[in-house]
């Protein structure tokens, strides 16, 4: 078997940028040079990537904020443990967040509260936000609707929209229709 030494640097560039950060982080253990790839594939990327982990928000902090200084984007997909809370006080740290990329994590989609933290506390230089997003009919559904303001800015790009329908009721039918004709 080779050692991490006798394989090209480009094939190992390659394998690294298809894993996510902390998985990077775990294969800098292994060894020396290992490390030295992984923490230059870390620091030219300048983005913490989770896909499908188990990622907490305490580690997207320590990731966002400690370990990976000048943060530019964070792309996180089926992180089950993420709290749209925690993801909102990573971003608010990273002063030069360019993307964030937040889908199906932690229970549920982005509700309008959720939004409005993100975006009040998000850094200027925060130019893309991809989320997916709860809309619910009655509520957010009207002239004036600050969820609809909200998805009207540029920076933010609505990846899956789930409609919910509140128990709208409705009208009763005229009992001379019944359906005869």
């Amino acid at each position: 078997m080779s050692s991490p030494a006798s394989l090209d640097p480009d094939t190992y560039a390659t394998v690294i940028s298809k894993l996510s950060t902390s998985d990077v982080l775990a294969c800098a253990q292994v060894c020396t040079r290992l490390r030295e790839l992984c923490v230059a594939s870390l620091q030219s990327s300048h983005a913490v990537e989770e896909r499908g982990t188990g990622i907490t928000g305490g580690a997207l902090r320590w990731l966002a904020l400690r370990r990976l200084r000048g943060v530019t984007r964070i792309e996180l997909v089926d992180c089950g443990e993420l709290t749209k809370a925690s993801i909102t006080s990573a971003a608010a740290g990273c002063d030069s967040l360019a993307s964030l990329s937040a889908l199906r994590v932690g229970p549920g989609s982005w509700a309008l509260g959720h939004i409005e933290r993100l975006l009040a506390v998000a850094p200027p230089s925060l130019a893309s936000v991809r989320l997916d997003v709860l809309l619910e009919m009655k509520k957010d559904l009207h002239e004036g609707s600050h969820l609809l303001a909200a998805l009207a800015r540029p920076s933010l790009r609505v990846e899956k929209l789930t409609l919910v329908s509140d128990n709208v009721s409705r009208a009763a039918a005229p009992s001379d229709a019944s359906g005869a004709e």
